[in-house]
């Protein structure tokens, strides 16, 4: 299949954010019939602005991405472009906010969860009874959603429970308690269950960590998105990389996808190039990651490469197969044939980073958290960031920006 990239439109530019970790990045992208919506990051990129519900500014387009409007600052906005159910409500969830508390229990030596767990990362990880005590409900309503029930026309807000004794929260190095954190897209099975994958720590029956890394974990819901349990894990090993890859995270964000014989794969990243950690070709980035599932998500097969690198996969199914985004260094899409997620052909590069530049300088092209959605089976958009474009004044700034694909067999 061959993929046509049309030209790039630019929605919105800023010349005064910081171009490493500024706002003006991480945008993403939904298609409600033939109508664009787009949103971004406006704050900085951090931690604590995980779960937001303001500081994403939402974008509409009626003309195939050529003009946007701005709609407003707010999480119901963006919820309301999400695809309905099958029982007709309009479901977007979201992980909360991470909290901060006066005190804080102490770590179990005997269990080994303090802080050589994801290497400066974090100061720990507390089980779900550990950490109870200390934020109450928050240690089972440890997502949020907005709903629109069918027939109506404005989202509201509730708590979503995750039936899971395992899960694991993070203490953060800023002493910020974090569960677990939407890692990718839901996707709804046939017979209407709903499929989320989440990333945080895996903590075994023993009280002992399987990792000391992230590790992916699928929930399921069969109430709606009201409640979800836990389903099965994908298991971060440290022989999945080259030991001398520089900053390796675990398995984390992720792109998953239902497939026609109904199996699951997901895509997940597993670490990141970092202007703070600077790599060379014998200290790489770490690899991108594949993982298929054959019993709804209870076992996975071993991972293996997706690609050389990769952050934030995300996918959609167009044209018989799938079609993928990620990068760092750059942005590429990247097309799958089947509609079982097995004949990948070779990406194509939208932002290609020199070869000199890849450890030195790749954040100054783009973040490479982009976002993806289709208007029918042979048109896709793309919203990613280029940080070498010039504003009307002559000054550089950063960009975001939405961009057509069509699909040509």
């Amino acid at each position: 299949m061959r993929i046509i990239a049309h030209e790039p439109v630019v929605v919105v530019q800023s010349t005064t954010e910081p171009i490493c970790r500024g706002g003006c990045q991480d945008p993403d992208i939904h298609a409600v019939g033939k109508d664009l919506f787009m949103q971004y990051h406006a704050h900085i990129d951090s931690y604590e602005q995980i779960g937001a519900r303001k500081g994403r500014p939402t974008y509409k387009s009626t003309d195939e991405g050529k003009t946007w409007k701005l709609l407003g600052d707010d999480e119901k906005i963006w919820a309301k472009t999400y695809a309905p159910l099958k029982n007709g409500d309009v479901y977007a969830p979201f992980t909360n906010l991470s909290v901060k508390i006066k005190e804080y229990p102490p770590f179990d030596p005997r269990r080994e969860r303090g802080e050589n767990w994801l290497m400066g990362y974090s100061k720990g990880v507390y089980s779900k009874s550990e950490i109870t005590p200390y934020i109450g409900e928050k240690a089972e309503y440890v997502f949020r959603a907005q709903r629109i029930r069918k027939g109506e026309t404005e989202p509201v807000e509730e708590k979503v429970k995750v039936n899971w004794d395992g899960i694991g929260f993070v203490r953060i190095f800023n002493d910020l308690i974090g569960g677990p954190t939407i890692a990718g897209d839901f996707r709804q099975d046939e017979d209407g269950t709903i499929y989320l994958p989440v990333y945080g720590p895996y903590i075994l029956p023993d009280g002992t960590l399987g990792s000391k890394r992230w590790s992916t974990h699928m929930l399921k819901s069969t109430d709606d998105g009201h409640t979800f349990d836990y389903v099965g894990t994908i298991r971060y090993r440290e022989e999945y990389n080259d030991p001398d890859c520089i900053e390796i995270e675990g398995f984390n964000e992720c792109a998953f996808e239902i497939c026609d014989d109904g199996s699951f794969f997901v895509v997940m990243r597993s670490g990141s190039l970092s202007p703070f950690a600077r790599g060379d070709k014998d200290h790489p980035a770490p690899k991108c990651f594949i993982s298929r599932s054959y019993d709804k998500g209870k076992t996975w097969t071993r991972p293996e490469v997706f690609y050389d690198f990769g952050v934030l996969p995300r996918s959609i199914r167009i044209g018989g197969g799938f079609l993928l985004t990620s990068g760092r260094p750059g942005v590429f899409v990247r097309y799958c044939t089947d509609g079982n997620g097995k004949n990948w052909e070779e990406p194509l590069f939208l932002i290609k980073v020199p070869d000199e530049e890849v450890y030195s300088d790749y954040e100054q092209y783009t973040c490479t958290n982009n976002g993806i959605c289709k208007t029918d089976e042979r048109t896709a958009f793309i919203a990613y960031s280029d940080f070498k474009l010039k504003a009307p004044s002559g000054e550089r700034a950063k960009s975001i920006i939405v961009r057509k694909l069509t699909l040509e067999p």
